[in-house]
């Protein structure tokens, strides 16, 4: 490796060694044909280098120190690198040629290369202050610092960095130490870069194994090496695979255009890093690239609207979530992955992070770009109209198209309007801001972000940061919870080819599975459902009932009374009985479930049951609608509302989904 033309080893080794002590070992040779070895004394070890002059030896031993340190190969006396290894820029992220100062010597610069992460990653030594470097690379970094609340000599400072939501720990003998500390973490962590002079921690089990004697030592053990990001989304994809190569046999036809999952791992010291020895788990898998039609939308909540395979499986992930939470009512609450707050919600444990694969980019905007883009590392049409737009899917089709609408209508559906779905890049921009627990849950729980999404096909990493973090980095007047979250962006390393075989169908399934399913669902995409129109597990209705099913077990007594505030003034009458009306222009063929009825609350039901309990799980299923239900999360319904507004002024609107079919009941 090597430092860059122009790099001065002596300057270069004094930077980071403050130190260094050089010496003259030996003087030889006649007057005019001298000889001298010096030798440079870092850390108590000796680099010795040979010259003509003093100086020409000072600077060889201090080439040989960076040598034998770090690897690095620089020509004596000169300071410029050897001619036959590429030289390397200190930036963090993608490696750039960095121009010959000779100009004689000069060539045109060579194309530019992807900023892509290597599956097998190399580290990188940077001679660039980490502090400098950290906040060049991530802007909006933020530092903060655990001072001793009494000063002594030796005592020690804790910074904690925040990046991108990912948290990491320094500690040094002052702030300044304490501070740098913190960046080494996070740029050896995030970009596998390593500072000169930093050495990284060794694993606990290396520590343990390094004890003489058999004797145990007293020392604490080492914090485990981080997971390179290169690592992680190596790690990501191969869970993935590997989890749909074990399910697969369960499929009857295993093929598929576009897999997602998402992945938990659980990090050390509570940063929530994704350590070394951490394995993850595929706690939800999906497959898909299809929508419902638009004479299939259920007024029951009994269909799957979208089956691309990103958003299945975060339907997947809300299911386990549920599941989790769930194990509180049992008196389970070690074995759940949240912990209780003290204002009765519920939050993920410290550590706890989820992952997001997707083997193909979302469609839409994160995907409007030539292929020929994804090989370079700028948008050769940055100000074009169509950049950043929202963009819809329409049934019984692929691809997008920029949204010309921002409602549609049921009558308008059952009259032969296309239904149309707003695009995976959009919705994977919402979760983003409001979390992907959804609304239902953001009662129980505080949102929830993604720590890292990794995309396999069609990549490019200014696309994708623009499409899922860009476009709702300024959206105003959010409640406290949500903030615009901008999670890792990895890549696997595949190369974006467009498929030449045309003839191939693309599959009308969509699989999905959650963590303790034994089996896989098989839904057909057209109509959302099962083929013997049996409801999915993961449609409206049937999360619902498991949010029903938690209520007297979670729901805490301010929840329940600002139910009994709310509902009464939204309750319907005695002459209209609860539940989703129905034109008498509806087609039963147009319309499955659109004469299904529910049985009308009885007169004078209130949200008490016969037990006096206040607001129970049976009186709010009966009292409230689905749709109710979901408006009582003020804070989501806030936040959603800003950002949708921010969506139509800004990025050409976002379409909703016909009120009616929020307006069910249990």
């Amino acid at each position: 490796m090597s430092l860059g033309q122009g790099s001065n080893p002596l300057s270069t080794l004094n930077s980071f060694h403050q130190t260094v002590q050089y010496d003259l070992v030996q003087e030889s040779g006649p007057p005019h044909m001298k000889e001298f070895v010096m030798q440079a004394v870092v850390e108590g070890r000796a680099y010795r280098g040979t010259g003509k002059s003093k100086k020409l030896a000072k600077y060889a031993a201090a080439s040989e120190a960076l040598k034998q340190m770090y690897n690095m190969n620089l020509s004596l006396g000169v300071g410029n690198s050897e001619p036959s290894t590429p030289s390397v820029s200190t930036v963090a992220g993608p490696v750039q040629e960095t121009p010959s100062t000779d100009v004689s010597e000069a060539s045109p610069p060579p194309a530019k290369k992807p900023r892509l992460l290597e599956t097998t990653p190399t580290p990188v030594v940077s001679v660039m202050h980490p502090v400098s470097q950290l906040m060049q690379t991530y802007p909006g970094t933020e530092f903060s610092f655990t001072v001793p609340s009494v000063y002594y000599p030796g005592s020690s400072f804790n910074c904690t960095v925040t990046v991108r939501g990912w948290c990491f720990n320094g500690v040094g003998t002052s702030k300044k130490t304490a501070k740098r500390a913190a960046a080494e973490a996070a740029l050896a962590y995030l970009q596998n870069i390593h500072t000169i002079g930093h050495t990284p921690p060794i694993p606990a089990s290396d520590a343990s194994s390094q004890d003489t004697g058999g004797h145990s030592s007293t020392a604490p053990k080492c914090q485990v090496l981080p997971m390179p990001a290169a690592m992680l989304a190596k790690r990501v994809k191969q869970l993935s695979e590997q989890k749909f190569t074990e399910l697969a046999v369960q499929l009857p036809s295993p093929t598929q255009k576009v897999l997602a999952t998402v992945v938990m791992m659980k990090g050390s010291s509570g940063t929530g890093m994704v350590s070394a020895d951490v394995g993850g788990e595929v706690v939800a898998l999906a497959t898909g690239t299809k929508c419902i039609g638009g004479d299939h939308l259920s007024i029951t909540g009994l269909a799957v609207n979208d089956c691309h395979a990103e958003i299945v499986a975060r339907r997947a992930l809300v299911r386990f979530f549920y599941a989790q939470l769930s194990l509180h009512t049992k008196g389970q609450n070690s074995a759940s992955i949240f912990e209780k707050k003290p204002d009765g919600r519920f939050t993920i444990q410290p550590g706890v992070s989820f992952h997001l694969y997707i083997s193909s980019t979302p469609c839409g905007d994160a995907r409007v770009f030539p292929l020929s883009e994804a090989e370079s590392t700028g948008d050769t049409h940055p100000h074009r109209k169509n950049r950043g737009q929202a963009r819809v899917k329409t049934e019984a089709g692929e691809g997008t198209h920029p949204t010309s609408q921002q409602i549609q209508t049921w009558d308008g559906i059952v009259g032969g309007e296309r239904l149309v779905t707003m695009s995976c890049s959009d919705k994977v921009a919402r979760w983003n801001l409001l979390g992907v627990q959804g609304a239902l849950l953001s009662l129980y729980i505080e949102p929830v972000y993604l720590k890292s999404i990794t995309v396999g096909k069609y990549y490019s990493e200014e696309h994708l940061t623009r499409a899922v973090y860009s476009r709702i980095s300024s959206v105003p007047n959010l409640p406290e919870s949500y903030t615009p979250t901008l999670p890792l962006l990895l890549h696997t390393g595949e190369i974006a080819q467009r498929s030449k075989d045309v003839s191939q169908k693309t599959p009308d399934k969509s699989f999905n599975w959650t963590w303790g399913d034994n089996k896989v669902e098989v839904v057909n995409a057209r109509t959302g459902k099962l083929n013997d129109e049996i409801p999915s597990r993961l449609c409206k209705q049937m999360l619902y009932e498991k949010f029903i099913g938690l209520w007297d077990g979670l729901a805490c007594e301010k929840l329940k009374l600002e139910v009994v505030k709310v509902i009464p003034n939204a309750a319907c009458s005695k002459d209209t009985p609860p539940g989703p009306s129905t034109s008498s222009n509806a087609k039963s063929d147009v319309l499955p479930f659109a004469i299904d009825t529910k049985p009308s609350m009885p007169p004078g039901l209130d949200l008490a049951d016969s037990k006096g309990s206040i607001c129970s799980s049976l009186s709010l299923s009966r009292a409230c609608s689905y749709g109710q239900v979901k408006a009582l999360a003020k804070d989501y319904q806030l936040a959603k509302e800003a950002f949708i507004q921010h969506f139509n002024e800004c990025w050409s609107g976002w379409v909703k989904k016909p009120q009616e079919q929020n307006d069910f009941y249990l």
